[in-house]
């Protein structure tokens, strides 16, 4: 399994919103993140990009920022 990040797709409010995805690849995150919207209140038919997906790099310590609140 990979584990995903994102940052773009539409929320509630127009502030950020990000989601981490464990999936067997984008493909697949895409499809778990639709998914996963309606449960809150997000609509899943909005258009959602595999090139927008940040693949986490789970072999090495770090850290990423999702969102710093500078918009």
């Amino acid at each position: 399994m990979k584990v995903y990040a994102i940052t773009e797709f539409v929320g509630h409010c127009p502030v950020g919103q990000s989601a981490v995805i464990v999936a067997r690849g984008r493909t697949h995150a895409v499809l778990l993140l639709r998914k996963a919207m309606p449960g809150r209140g997000l609509n899943g038919d909005q258009p959602l990009n595999e090139s927008d997906l940040i693949e986490i790099d789970q072999h090495h310590a770090g850290a990423l920022i999702l969102q710093d609140g500078n918009y």
